[in-house]
């Protein structure tokens, strides 16, 4: 029994040295890598509208954010299907949007660079985020092919939903919820700095007591 005990321990440390490093990748991806997203639109539907702007930007488990913000515009291609409420909410000027704007095929080329860069190693989960990430979302897939389809499924955080479990009683649009916890809104309605307000807004919920 003896040789029998010491055999076993003797294996159980060699499979315990050799299969560490899995076992520590494994516990490891409790860490958590966000992936934000803001669109901005010419309309509310992503099967007649087009996105107009789009950002990204990534943070870790703490929200605190991991390189920049990247954007940019979009050039409409259908400019006359859009709402023009929405237009003029995104401030859409066609000059500017000349002159600074990509194509589709552009901004899905770099949608993709920016995944690619941003895409966290094994040791972490990335989870797609944002404010109404719902619809966002619904506008990437449709225009973008994005997210990655290795991400289907997965869940996300959505800054809308959690502060309606967080705060049922106030307004839950961005705006009103920024102006409540005294963040700066930049320029409002900006993909870039809806992504910026959304990630601090994240904060701010995540210092709230849980019975708050």
């Amino acid at each position: 029994m003896t040789k029998f005990l010491q055999k076993s321990f003797s294996v159980g440390a060699i499979i315990s040295e050799q299969y560490r490093d899995n076992w520590e990748r494994i516990f490891a991806k409790r860490h958590v890598a966000h992936w934000w997203v803001d669109v901005e639109t010419t309309g509310l539907d992503p099967e007649q509208h087009e996105i107009l702007e789009i950002a990204l930007a990534r943070t870790d488990d703490q929200f605190e954010l991991v390189g920049k913000i990247a954007s940019v515009k979009v050039l409409p291609q259908h400019i006359e299907t859009a709402d023009p409420e929405s237009l003029a909410i995104n401030r859409y000027d066609p000059e500017v949007w000349r002159r600074e704007g990509v194509d589709l095929q552009a901004a899905k080329a770099f949608v993709e660079a920016w995944t690619k860069k941003s895409d966290p190693d094994e040791r972490y989960t990335t989870r797609i985020a944002g404010h109404r990430v719902a619809f966002d979302l619904s506008f990437t897939r449709r225009h973008l092919d994005w997210p990655p389809h290795r991400l289907a499924g997965t869940t996300e955080l959505c800054t809308r939903n959690w502060s309606r479990d967080a705060l049922p009683d106030c307004s839950h649009s961005l705006k009103d919820l920024c102006e409540r916890f005294g963040i700066d809104r930049r320029a409002g309605h900006t993909a870039a700095d809806d992504v910026r307000c959304a990630i601090e807004l994240a904060k701010k919920l995540a210092e709230l007591p849980c019975d708050e």
